[in-house]
């Protein structure tokens, strides 16, 4: 009996490779762009506790009149705006991570849709080769058929000649 050999499976074949490729890429892209998010998190918890201690600090600090105090609490205010600032670059950092996921995304989606198309292409062909088999096991069985009958004919006209 004959084989089934689909026709494109070296391009089914390279696009399984890239959508596993694209799968990949995009996992990968998910991973930064939580890892950005993760760094956020953590900007903005130094910030509520830089603001925490400025805040305790200058309540502190207001009892005691000094220059020493005004030096503290400005240094606390320019980590405080350096922490905005990279609370900022952090937002945009988070932006880029997303566009690459939607782009790695939309590059899966497509090779995902290429892999189906191939995949209805093998289908197809498959149902196709079997409806020729099951045609010629038809055929195969109509001639056998024919040729029993052909032999019982044979065989009973033989037989009557004997007799006769």
């Amino acid at each position: 009996m004959r084989r089934f050999r689909f026709r494109l499976e070296s391009v089914e074949t390279l696009r399984q490779i890239r959508e596993r490729e694209a799968l990949r890429l995009l996992a990968e892209a998910q991973r930064g762009l939580e890892q950005a998010k993760a760094q956020q998190a953590e900007l903005y918890k130094r910030l509520s506790l830089a603001l925490n201690d400025r805040d305790r600090t200058s309540e502190k600090l207001a009892e005691h009149a000094g220059a020493s105090v005004s030096g503290l609490l400005q240094a606390m205010g320019d980590f405080v705006s350096g922490q905005k600032v990279r609370i900022s670059q952090a937002e945009h950092g988070i932006l880029r991570e997303r566009r690459k996921v939607e782009k790695a995304l939309r590059i899966y989606l497509l090779s995902k849709r290429q892999l189906r198309i191939i995949e209805t292409l093998r289908d197809r062909d498959f149902e196709e080769f079997k409806k020729e088999l099951r045609k010629r096991d038809a055929k195969i069985s109509d001639e056998t058929s024919a040729e029993q009958v052909t032999r019982a004919i044979i065989e009973a006209e033989e037989g009557a000649s004997d007799h006769g």
